[in-house]
């Protein structure tokens, strides 16, 4: 009898390790964590969805300004308000689309983002003039962005605690990685005809409403077939997986938001003020400067793809975040120090290694910080809000890039160096908020381990 149960255990053991792999001894690991594989399925196309949705912007962007002003016919001074368009349409959409989100459902939310991120495609190669083009950009705008925050939410809401940051981030560096390569594409399509980059995006976001369409569940269908403990979270008190409350955080949710404003801000004026500094401190023209920026993009991904997830389950993702700020700080500090060359070329080997530098902190510290919101603010929201969270983090992100050229290029007219300082106060001023928000928590943490004594 006793061996009878011993044999019926095992058999059960084994049909619970081919059913609920993330229970099991031996989980299904790679590429997206312990999960069962249809949830994996899902991830992947969500990753799919998304990445091909963000051809779409890495295809047109880099040829707007000279469809503006060839095509269009329209003045240099009208490329800024084609961006102003979508940053105010984008603002006014990710709170939309964040309710939308937690009442309507993600799929659908994603859904209606590609769809109308399709049909902004559309008027783009379609506008016949500058006027029509603003109304395009601000459909572009209302919609294109939003796909990305209702794939963070999805993610939050069916994936491992221990999994999700990890894959917020890969799904942001697979993003950026388009950069990459889609401009050199977008170069070559417009050798077809000057609208040939906007079918092109046309067609890539169509792409990725299909597949959304045809292929990705409701995250409600997957929550009800998940066993029990395989989407748990834990808690420590350096938030390195997160935390699981029936009421959101909302104090930690706002400090953290301000934070990302900050960050934000600081890194949309040092895009912008970085160039002009380099032109007038060191005579760099557009080559130099665009080279510093693909040095950029690369480190990012590295930092998205693999170093993030490693320092987040290291030190936490609030010792991530004020690593960051620190790191953008250091490299603004580093970059004020840089003067005109007196005798020596502005390729002397000091300098060079001076500028790497720079280009090093700067770009893992741009890396981390891009990527970090949204699984911070997810861990403190409870299920029925991580839409709205989402789109929190997407708005106060979207502000940032809005008023950081702005007043940073006013100060710019003073003095060369002002910028720089005003974005390093920015960048440490977030970080001490990540600190002060780790402080809290390792407090609390110890007074719970008390009370438990």
């Amino acid at each position: 009898h006793s061996l009878s149960n011993r044999h019926a255990s095992l058999v059960i053991s084994r049909l619970a390790s081919e059913r609920f792999p993330c229970e099991a001894m031996g989980p299904w690991h790679p590429p997206f964590g312990a999960v069962e594989p249809h949830i994996a399925r899902t991830f992947f196309v969500i990753f799919v969805a998304v990445i091909i949705d963000w051809m779409s912007l890495s295809l047109t962007l880099p040829i707007m300004p000279f469809y503006i002003t060839g095509v269009l016919r329209g003045p240099t001074w009208s490329v800024g308000g084609a961006y102003t368009a979508s940053a105010v349409a984008q603002f006014a959409g990710v709170p939309i689309c964040g309710w939308a989100s937690d009442k309507i459902g993600r799929q659908r939310t994603m859904l209606l983002s590609l769809g109308g991120t399709t049909v902004g495609y559309m008027l783009c190669a379609a506008a016949s003039d500058y006027r029509l083009l603003l109304l395009a950009r601000g459909v572009l705008g209302f919609f294109s962005s939003n796909s990305l925050s209702v794939a963070n939410a999805y993610i939050a809401g069916i994936a491992p605690a221990s999994e999700r940051a990890r894959l917020m981030a890969q799904l942001r560096g697979c993003g950026t990685a388009t950069s990459v390569f889609c401009p050199a594409f977008a170069s070559a399509l417009s050798r077809l005809g000057d609208r040939a980059p906007y079918l092109a995006g046309v067609g890539t976001s169509g792409i990725a409403f299909i597949i959304v369409l045809a292929l990705l569940p409701s995250p409600h269908d997957l929550a009800r077939g998940a066993p029990s403990g395989c989407a748990g979270t834990t808690t420590d008190g350096t938030n390195r997986t997160g935390h699981t409350a029936g009421v959101s955080s909302w104090t930690k949710i706002f400090v953290v938001a301000t934070a990302n404003l900050l960050l934000s801000a600081a890194l949309a004026g040092k895009m912008a003020v970085n160039p002009v500094f380099l032109q007038a401190v060191l005579g760099y023209s557009k080559d130099e400067n665009s080279l510093l920026w693909t040095v950029d993009a690369m480190l990012g991904i590295i930092i998205q793809l693999g170093i993030f997830h490693f320092l987040q389950k290291r030190i936490g993702l609030l010792l991530v975040g004020a690593l960051a700020g620190l790191l953008l700080g250091g490299s603004n500090i580093a970059l004020s120090l840089i003067h005109s060359p007196s005798g020596d070329s502005p390729q002397a080997p000091a300098l060079l290694a001076h500028l790497a530098a720079v280009q090093i902190l700067q770009g893992f510290g741009l890396g981390m910080s891009m990527v970090l919101p949204s699984p911070l603010l997810a861990s403190y929201a409870a299920p029925d809000a991580i839409g709205k969270v989402m789109a929190l983090a997407q708005m106060t992100s979207t502000v940032g890039r809005a008023i950081g050229p702005v007043g940073l290029g006013v100060l710019f007219e003073r003095s060369a160096r002002l910028p720089l300082y005003v974005v390093t106060g920015c960048s440490f001023l977030g970080s001490a908020s990540f600190v002060a928000i780790q402080i809290h928590e390792q407090r609390y943490a110890k007074m719970a381990g008390r009370k438990q004594l």
